[in-house]
């Protein structure tokens, strides 16, 4: 992985290490789109954003009809902006609960790990899109999808960039 897409990927990195929360965004069986704060739980050494939720919520309903998915990292205050576009899965493995659960999930699940309705939603980028003033400078869309943090060959080209005008 050359330098450049290391720094963007570090960037990602940073951004949502320091936010957190994004709003997580689906799209129902209507094609209506629906976006709901969620926070995040890991973001792992893969590249995966990894979220707990609740079984029964319109996020899962909508990701059994339609899995791609829309992320948005926002911090007004420093002029940070994150979007990240992807595919989410559930996972119910119970290892992996056991693993990222913290004092913070446990206000909505106070069983722990073990609740009944907890479900891990993994959330797998294909692309990401990033602005930071404190840069000065808006930075390209680029894609962080497996390939480039495992430090494999990443192809690009012109049409999967673009120029946002703010």
């Amino acid at each position: 992985m050359n330098n450049e897409k290391v720094n963007k990927v570090e960037k990602v990195d940073a951004i949502i290490s320091e936010i957190r929360t994004c709003m997580f965004c689906t799209i129902d069986d209507e094609g209506k789109m629906n976006a709901r704060p969620m926070q995040t739980a890991n973001y792992d050494e893969h590249g995966d954003i990894w979220f707990f939720t609740d079984k029964n919520t319109a996020k899962v309903t909508d990701l059994e009809n339609q899995n791609s998915i829309m992320l948005t990292y926002a911090k007004p205050s420093s002029n940070t902006y994150l979007s990240i576009a992807g595919k989410a899965v559930l996972n119910d493995d119970m290892d992996n609960k056991k693993a990222l659960f913290n004092n913070f999930t446990k206000a909505w699940f106070p069983n722990g790990p073990e609740s009944e309705d907890l479900i891990l939603l993994k959330f797998m980028p294909d692309a990401a899109e990033f602005w930071d003033s404190s840069d000065s400078k808006l930075v390209q869309l680029f894609k962080i999808g497996k390939a480039v943090v495992k430090g494999e060959k990443y192809e690009t080209n012109e049409e999967d960039y673009g120029n946002i005008s703010m």
